[in-house]
């Protein structure tokens, strides 16, 4: 993989413990857990030794525990998007920087996991045939959303919830009608500011056509029947018919980069930038490449351009905290 500093498939023997401890972070954040636990198993060793070279201080290591404590929490929960059960947090969890007490909103979409889970259950091999019947007319009303029109929400919180849900969803545009409904009935108050910064970062100025919508909603139908390889094909099915929609080309490098494919994710989401630059998904998925490859410069780059977009976002303040502990390993 040229010109990339790519985390190796074997753990190398005989590096100093910060070199572990960087590596690490590279692996859960691929993620790999065969090779970030053999890192963590050399970097106790080590840890274990007084004085040994390239020790880290305790400070280091305190900082070092919590960060990996964040990632690996949220690679879990990735895991378990993939596995069905929690779809409707998988355009959040596949950039790996939910903050731990994030993590705990999960509870609040439980019934409607069940019922999803019951749906595809009953449904068996014939829910991959019938995806579309199933979004269209369980899995929306199941997460409370109308295919059409908007929710009945009843104030400005609500619908500002609703668009955030429609996004999970891939319906750009009922997310879009969501937030500005927000901003007419509240604008000057704190949920008023976050539906402007969604539609800031969340939705393009070019709208996507219904046709192109379908395709994404597609693409995350699969992930819900974890049908991985089905949504690998679908988004780059949806990039070769729709070239100038950025959702495609973001969604499908979080998908390959846990296949290693970080080359060809390292295109994509550069695409994804030049037809949204100011897209938080394609941010953070540009910053969790350059974690992974050790290009902190660029990381430190992305990550300053979604705190100018969003000076309260947490997954951007997260992604500083991992820049800076990396920078002074």
């Amino acid at each position: 993989m040229s010109g990339f500093n790519v985390p190796p498939e074997q753990v190398p023997i005989g590096l100093e413990e910060r070199e572990y401890a960087k590596l690490m972070l590279r692996y859960i954040m691929i993620p790999k857990y065969r090779q970030y636990l053999t890192a963590q198993r050399y970097s106790l060793d080590l840890s274990a030794t007084n004085n040994t070279p390239g020790a880290l201080s305790e400070d280091q290591r305190r900082k070092l525990a919590l960060a990996l404590g964040i990632l690996t929490g949220a690679m879990q929960a990735q895991e378990l998007v993939h596995s069905a059960q929690d779809w409707a947090f998988a355009r959040l969890l596949d950039t790996a920087y939910l903050a731990s007490s994030k993590l705990d909103e999960i509870e609040k979409v439980r019934q409607p996991k069940q019922v999803l889970t019951g749906i595809l259950s009953t449904l068996g091999k014939k829910a991959i045939e019938s995806l579309d019947l199933v979004v269209e007319n369980m899995l929306l009303p199941a997460l409370g959303l109308p295919l059409k029109g908007l929710p009945n929400a009843k104030n400005a919180e609500e619908f500002y919830a609703a668009g955030r849900r429609y996004l999970m969803a891939g319906l750009l545009g009922s997310a879009e009608s969501c937030f500005k409904k927000c901003l007419e009935l509240d604008r000057g108050s704190p949920v008023g500011q976050a539906a402007s910064i969604a539609l800031r970062t969340q939705i393009p100025t070019r709208k996507m056509s219904p046709e192109a919508e379908k395709k994404l909603m597609r693409v995350k139908e699969l992930l819900l029947v974890k049908h991985l390889d089905g949504a690998v094909a679908a988004a780059r099915e949806g990039m070769r018919a729709f070239p100038e929609d950025f959702a495609f080309y973001t969604n499908l490098a979080a998908l390959i980069i846990a296949d290693s494919h970080l080359d060809e994710a390292d295109t994509l989401v550069g695409t994804a930038l030049r037809l949204f630059p100011d897209s938080e998904e394609a941010l953070l998925v540009r910053v969790r490449i350059d974690i992974i490859t050790l290009r902190l410069a660029q990381a430190r780059a992305a990550t300053d351009r979604l705190q100018k977009l969003d000076p309260q976002n947490r997954k951007a303040q997260s992604n500083l905290d991992i820049i800076n502990m990396m920078e002074s390993m």
